[in-house]
C-alpha cells in the first residue's frame, strides 16, 4: 500500500504454530527506490494445544501432570461408578491424535493397560 510523507502506520503480524519450539525468520519490507529493510522475527512456542476442562470430576490439576483419580470404587463397581469424562479442547487448527496410558496410581509409575486411542 502507499505510505504519505510523515505518515505513521502499524502492521500486524499473526502467526499460526503447530509444534512448540523457538522459530526465526525474516521479515522484509521492500520500499520503491530505497534497499529493502530486513527485520528479524523469533517466536516461542510454549505448551501444547490441547487442555483440560480443569473441573472435570476427579482430575487433579495440581500435580503435573495432570491426574485423574477415582478414589475407592466398591468390589464389582456398577458401570456408572467406574465412569468418568474428561472434556478436551484442541486449539489448533490440525486435527490431533491422542494417546492414553493408564497407570496405577503408585510411586513407581507402573502401568496398567495398554495405549487407547
Amino acid at each position: 500500500g502507499d505510505l504519505l510523507p510523515f505518515q505513521e502506520i502499524s502492521v500486524s503480524i499473526e502467526y499460526y504454530g503447530d509444534m512448540c519450539g523457538s522459530y526465526e525468520d525474516m521479515i522484509t519490507c521492500l520500499v520503491t527506490d530505497l534497499f529493502p529493510l530486513v527485520f528479524p522475527f523469533r517466536v516461542s512456542i510454549l505448551g501444547t494445544p490441547i487442555s483440560l476442562f480443569e473441573h472435570s470430576l476427579g482430575l487433579d490439576v495440581s500435580v503435573t501432570p495432570p491426574a485423574l483419580r477415582w478414589g475407592i470404587l466398591p468390589p464389582n463397581p456398577q458401570p456408572k461408578d467406574a465412569k468418568r469424562t474428561l472434556r478436551l479442547t484442541n486449539e489448533s487448527p490440525f486435527k490431533m491424535k491422542l494417546f492414553w496410558r493408564v497407570y496405577k496410581d503408585s510411586l513407581d509409575g507402573s502401568e496398567v493397560g495398554e495405549d487407547d486411542e
